[in-house]
Parts: C-alpha cells; structure tokens; sequence
C-alpha cells in the first residue's frame, strides 16, 4: 500500500488501523514531519509492524517501508 498523502500520514493510518490489523499489507510512506514521524511510529507499533527508514531527506521528509512482523490476528 503506498501512502503519500502530504502530512496527512496518521490521520491516514489512524483511520485505517483495523484494515491494517486484518489484511497486514506492506506499506511504503513518504512522511513530511517529526511529529508525523512519532504519531505514524506509534500506529504501526500498536498494528504490530517494523518500521524500515528507507531515505531521509535535508528537508525533514522520509520515506519509510512498513511491514507486519505477527501473523495476522482472528
């Protein structure tokens, strides 16, 4: 699943945590804010996902991939 939704990124995944919980797709974000960077972190923990910083860029953006490291719960 790619999401780049300019500074949007927890609201996003806020949103959509129980899809995140059942289907467990393979994300890759781009994330515009330290603040995003913290909130995103903390929703892909709860969702039980690793989190793989994959550029940072001299503006404060990233790219992250994100994938489920738990089998997916019933």
């Amino acid at each position: 699943m790619k999401i780049d939704v300019e500074g949007a990124e927890s609201s996003v995944l806020q949103g959509g945590v129980e899809l995140l919980k059942k289907h467990r797709p393979l994300i890759i974000m781009e994330v515009h804010s330290i603040y995003n960077m913290l909130k995103t972190y903390d929703i892909l923990q709860s969702a039980h996902y690793k989190i793989v910083l994959l550029k940072e860029e001299l503006d404060g953006r990233c790219f992250i991939a994100a994938e489920s490291h738990t089998e997916a719960l019933p």
